[in-house]
């Protein structure tokens, strides 16, 4: 009875160990740049990364990424335009910065410059809700004319004289 125990505590704590590992967020994150897809050749689309040994690799659609997936090494020697740059981790403790749970290595966003790994799919949704668009501009406004008058717009005018 004794050794049963000892070895299903043992295998308990090897599966845990196992699983723990499996989930381990990388400690550096080196984006590939590549802007073509390794797979079809085609320009790679915006949000369709795959993170691999610790490269970020770009894909023009889904199914390509899916085929990375089944030969990495292959598709990997077809990247001829690789500017590879450094992401910086922002979540160095491996937790989710909206739930403070783990965060898993297959949820992440990439903003300028930098990798946030989530615990969820939704976690990431609700951190990377993208910025409202800015007003359109009123076409009825004219461009300023003296000294203190605004367009009405500073979002589209670089040259407001009130410094806006």
């Amino acid at each position: 009875m004794v050794r049963r125990y000892s070895l299903f505590t043992l295998l308990a704590i090897l599966a845990g160990c196992l699983a723990a590992f499996a989930q381990a967020l990388p400690e550096k994150v080196i984006d590939v740049g590549n802007a073509t897809c390794p797979i079809s050749g085609e320009k790679v689309a915006e949000g369709v990364v795959l993170l691999h040994e610790g490269k970020l690799y770009h894909f023009c659609c889904p199914a390509c990424l899916e085929t990375f997936q089944k030969d990495p090494a292959a598709a990997i020697a077809k990247i001829k335009d690789a500017k590879e740059t450094p992401l910086t981790l922002t979540n160095v403790d491996g937790k989710c910065p909206v739930t403070g749970e783990a965060a898993k290595p297959d949820i992440f966003v990439v903003r300028d410059g930098k990798i946030t790994f989530y615990s969820s799919v939704e976690a990431k949704e609700k951190d990377a809700a993208p910025a409202a668009a800015p007003a359109p501009a009123d076409q009825g406004s004219a461009a300023p004319t003296s000294e203190g008058e605004t367009c009405g717009d500073c979002s589209t005018c670089s040259g407001c004289p009130s410094g806006h």
